[in-house]
């Protein structure tokens, strides 16, 4: 059995390091920590992943990725 601590951790580390990437390339504010964005997107992603699961008749992935969608476009658009 693979205990959440681990799976959480594989997924923060390329995120925290995408997140940074895009942040010295200019494509989010280079002020932002990668860290905490990531645990606050791994977070949104959890739940996303719940509703989805548990509320099928009430959510789509379209919806799922709208979601996404707009927390990214407000992490980029953050004055920088």
């Amino acid at each position: 059995m693979v205990t959440p601590v681990i799976v959480s951790a594989r997924l923060q580390e390329p995120l925290a390091a995408r997140i940074a990437y895009a942040a010295r390339a200019g494509e989010l504010p280079a002020y932002l920590d990668a860290e905490h964005e990531a645990a606050r997107l791994r977070v949104l992603l959890d739940g996303l992943r719940v509703e989805l699961v548990t509320t099928p008749r009430q959510t789509s992935a379209d919806w799922a990725l709208a979601v996404l969608d707009d927390h990214l476009t407000a992490l980029a658009a953050l004055p920088g």
